[in-house]
């Protein structure tokens, strides 16, 4: 039987073939390595697409450029969870007025036009009755951050502004 079905060169053959089944078990698993590698990579590189930290600077550029806010600010809690907080100078805020939580939202709103997904997209822009609580020195603040980073960057499909005030208006 040994001789009939060369039982050696069998046993060889499947000790070759036990150990091409070794290395392509070691390839396989390098090569699903290297997939969660780059996957990992890939979740990395969105993050920091999507960086919360990088819009709260951009909120507080607007708030500091346009408006000399340079007592109010947002900060990322760099949770993952796109949750922020607003300090006054430096520490906690609360009780903001309704000009204050107006002016963050609309710099907040800008921060999110700057996003990868959004500046190349050329949106639909509504921007509803932005002065909305405000003194006539932010009114013409507000107006120059929409001239400056919506209509001269011209980077809209369209652009609707309504509003209740004459003073914005003209």
């Amino acid at each position: 039987f040994v001789k009939d079905t060369d039982y050696t060169a069998k046993l060889k053959e499947l000790s070759k073939l036990e150990e091409k089944k070794i290395e392509s078990a070691k390839n396989v698993q390098y090569i699903k390595d290297t997939i969660q590698n780059k996957i990992e990579e890939l979740e990395t590189l969105k993050r920091q697409q999507n960086d919360e930290e990088k819009g709260a600077r951009q909120v507080n550029k607007y708030l500091q450029q346009y408006f000399g806010h340079n007592y109010l600010s947002m900060t990322s809690k760099n949770d993952g969870g796109g949750c922020f907080e607003i300090e006054r100078n430096g520490a906690k805020a609360y009780n903001l007025s309704e000009g204050e939580k107006n002016l963050i939202s609309f710099c907040y709103f800008m921060a999110k036009l700057e996003e990868p997904n959004t500046v190349n997209a050329s949106p639909i822009i509504w921007i509803d009755d932005p002065i909305s609580s405000l003194d006539e020195n932010h009114i013409f603040y507000l107006y120059s951050l929409i001239v400056q980073e919506i209509l001269e960057k011209d980077k809209y499909e369209q652009l609707f502004i309504s509003t209740h005030s004459i003073i914005f208006l003209k």
